[in-house]
This record gives structure tokens, sequence and C-alpha cells, in this order.
């Protein structure tokens, strides 16, 4: 999803952001990966990405792709970050040398703070006749804003000035023996309110980054949704479906898809509502087209965030649980009978799997009693089952050393996915859902096997649980 233009308005901000973060985390939920494309610094791009809640990759300056929660950089072309580097130092000298010294400091040049966010905070600038802010924060271009400075601070664009900065540009990378050829770079030299932008020709859209995210992604065969509103969010790829907002450019909405071949990839949907609200359309309409499961009840989520923050939970619908994950079951399920309607859950690690869970009533397993037994089952992202484990909860026995003490009643991981933190995740994710059903913790069985012994001990050195040996019974129990 592009930012400006499509997540924001022309004044920077998001017109629903609490639909605009509902949308987001309904496909994250679902194990859907979301990021954001922009020409905008990276640092500006992470306030924006935690603003909406996105977890996933950030393009920025359409040359380089950061991935936050695993603290991974793709960057298309190195040695631009140092070149970078150098033309903004040496337009800074130039610029001071050839306006400040000759104007007894009349015109204000920066570099030290970010203008984009001064601009959206319509910071004023008394005092000054001109301002030249070069902005810190691009890596692998150089962004600046060239205006005038009225007499109450506000700023204006003056065609004049601007001018003269681009040539004196163009003069420091003539005389530059370190700068590439003039005729690999690219001027956006006429953009919004005296604002430049000099990057590499080659990375003038998108394509190239969204390509090597892909690359990098490797096996995924599924669809690339893009939502943009300029030619520069256009992405020349098969395996991309492009989407326009509402107030998409002419330019890009002449790239709409038509029946005659001519444009057989093209923008394939534009939305009703322009910029939020017409991103927020998309992702919906995305959410839909992948028949993710619906959330079909309120439960207590931030119960659950607070003892478990790997995944997220929503309640779904019996149809929602895969034909093989009810085939693996069976035997439970059938074993002893019913005695209410189940409950099914989804918890989602993003691209790192599902777990399934289903809640089901049986008679007690000692006494005529009734039992909650909860059922979960691990998958990776390929759909592999890693594992299984059952939790089960005395609901009505008159013994309080038992009652409402939801306790593991069994757990496996699969030999092949052994010693790789599944057991430990599955351990927090089962006391996660007792707190939220019951608001209790979970606890261990009397009988325990060495395996499941040596995992408790280790939640016991961690600090997350605690031995209880009343009735001279040992039994391990997490911490609230």
């Amino acid at each position: 999803m592009d930012l400006d233009g499509v997540a924001l308005n022309p004044n920077y901000l998001p017109t629903n952001l609490e639909g605009l973060r509902q949308g987001v985390q309904s496909l994250q939920e679902a194990g859907v990966l979301v990021g954001l494309h922009s020409d905008t610094p990276l640092a500006s791009l992470l306030q924006f990405a935690e603003m909406f809640g996105i977890k996933g990759p950030l393009i920025f300056e359409m040359a380089a792709i950061h991935f936050p929660e695993e603290g991974i950089d793709i960057v298309l072309d190195p040695s631009n970050k140092d070149f970078f580097a150098h033309l903004r130092d040496g337009l800074y000298d130039a610029a001071r040398k050839q306006f400040q010294d000759n104007t007894q400091g009349r015109y204000l040049i920066s570099k030290t703070s970010d203008k984009n966010m001064e601009k959206r905070t319509k910071t004023k600038y008394p005092g000054y006749q001109h301002g030249i802010w070069i902005n810190p924060f691009r890596q692998f271009s150089l962004g600046l804003w060239a205006e005038g400075v009225g007499s109450d601070g506000s700023t204006f664009v003056d065609d004049t000035f601007h001018n003269k900065v681009i040539e004196l540009i163009r003069k420091f990378l003539v005389a530059d023996p370190e700068a590439p050829p003039m005729g690999s770079l690219f001027f956006d030299d006429r953009l919004t309110g005296g604002t430049s932008v000099v990057r590499p020709l080659k990375f003038t859209t998108k394509t190239p980054a969204v390509q090597a995210l892909l690359s990098f992604i490797g096996d995924y065969t599924g669809p690339v949704y893009m939502i943009g509103d300029e030619n520069t969010d256009y992405i020349e790829d098969p395996r991309v479906i492009n989407l326009a907002v509402g107030n998409a450019s002419d330019n890009f909405l002449s790239r709409l898809h038509n029946d005659d071949a001519t444009l057989p990839q093209g923008i394939q949907r534009v939305s009703s509502g322009n910029y939020t609200s017409g991103a927020i359309e998309h992702l919906k309409s995305i959410a839909l087209s992948l028949e993710l499961p619906k959330d079909t009840g309120v439960i207590q989520k931030d119960v659950f965030s607070k003892y478990f923050s790997g995944g997220n939970i929503r309640k779904i619908r019996e149809e929602d649980i895969p034909d093989f994950v009810n085939r693996y079951l069976s035997i439970d399920l059938n074993m002893g009978g019913a005695n209410g309607p189940s409950e099914y859950f989804l918890v989602s690690y993003g691209q790192e799997g599902k777990t399934f869970i289903i809640k089901q009533a049986k008679p007690g397993r000692l006494t005529k009693d009734v039992d909650d037994v909860l059922y979960f089952v691990d998958l990776n992202d390929k759909g592999e089952v890693l594992g299984y484990s059952r939790v089960r909860t005395d609901l009505t026995t008159d013994n309080p050393h038992y009652r409402n003490k939801p306790y593991v009643a069994m757990v496996q991981t699969l030999k092949p996915y052994q010693r790789q933190g599944i057991g430990k995740r599955r351990y927090l994710l089962m006391n996660a859902v007792t707190q939220m059903l019951y608001g209790v913790p979970l606890r261990s069985d009397i009988s325990l096997s060495h395996d499941a012994e040596r995992m408790w001990d280790r939640l016991v050195e961690e600090g997350k649980a605690s031995i209880d040996t009343k009735n001279n019974l040992k039994r391990y129990v997490f911490k609230t």
C-alpha cells in the first residue's frame, strides 16, 4: 500500500485511522503480509507503519526494503548510500557559500531537521527571506525544499530561487569526480511546494524494489496486491495485481485494464472512495477475495495479548476448520460424545504459521461432571502439522482442587520439528487461552513425562511459572 495519496490525504493525515488499522489487522491476523511502499525515507515510514499497525516490509525511497520485525534490509544498490551522503554534505557547503555567506544570514539552510515533518505541523520561519531544507533522513536519494519565506514566517513557492538551487546541484555534480554520470540521475525538480528529489534513474518506479521483495520471499505463489495513486506505484510484473484509489492521477488511471488485451495486466480495480477510504475499501475486498475466516464473536483479545504476544487470535466458524485438521482430531472429538456446542479459534503467527483451536464440552474423565477440552493443532506456513496438544478443565466438580483449574492433558511435537522452540510457544499459547476463556492460569497434570517436566522447570527458571505443592501434590502453574 502506498503512503502519500493513499493511506494519507493531501494534509498527510489518514481520514479514517481506526478503519485502516482494522483493515490491516484483519489481514495480518489471517497470516497475510501487509506492508507500505513509498518514496518516503525509512524514518518517516516507520512512524506511519506503527500508526497503522503494519508489521510487514517497508519499501522506502523506491530503492530499499526494510523488514521491521526481523531487522533485515535489502538494498538494491548499496553504493548509492555513500554517494548521496556525500552529495548532501556537498550541497549544504555549496549553498552556504553561495547564498548564506553573502546575505547576512537571511537564508536559512538546514540539514539537521526533517522539513517534511515540519511542513506537516505548519512550523513558521520568521526572519528569513528564503530557505533550503536538505532532508537528512534520505539514504538513497537527495531530497530538499527550496522556498521563499514571507514576513510572517510562512513559506511559499519561489520558482526563481528554486531554479538557482537546482542549477547549483547540477554544477556540483559536474565538478565532482565522485559523482555518477549526469544521465544516470533523475531530477524530480517540479514537485509540490518547492520540493526536489534527485535519485538514480533506475529507481524512478517501485517495480525493481517489489521484484526484489518477491525474489527474497521465494516460493510464494499467491496473489500480490499493490494499492497506489501515481505512475510510480504501477508494478510491471505479472505476479502483481495493481489497484487504484478513487483520487488516482489520470496518468495512473490510463493504465486501467481493458478487455481488448492492449493492457492485459493493467489496473484491475479502482475504489469508489478516495485516499484512506479507498485503501480501506481495497483491504476489505482483498479479505473477501481470499475467503479469510471471519471473526464471529467477541473474545477478550486484550487478555490473550497480555500473556501471548507472538500471534493474534480470533473466533471463527466450524466450516473454517480445514478438513485435515478435523481428520487429525477425529478420534478425540468423537470419543465420549459432546455435551454442548463447540467453539473454534484461530491463532495466526504471520509468516510462521497458525494454530487451530477447538473447544468442546465433554463428559468428565473421572466423574459424571462436565469437562471443557481444548484441542490445539499447530501448522507451519506450508500447512504441515507441527504438533498437537490438549487442555482439560473440570467445570462442575465440587472438589475445589480441580474445579476451574485447566491443566495440560497432552502435548506432542512431531519429530521433524522438535527442538525448534515450538513446545515453549505452545505452552505460552495454552496459558493465554485459558486466561482468556476462564480467567485462570494453566497448570500441569499430576503425572508428567520427562520432557514435560523439563519444559515446566524451564518456565520456572524464566520466572513464568511456579511450583504448587498443596495437598502433597507437586503441580506447576503459570504466574499471573
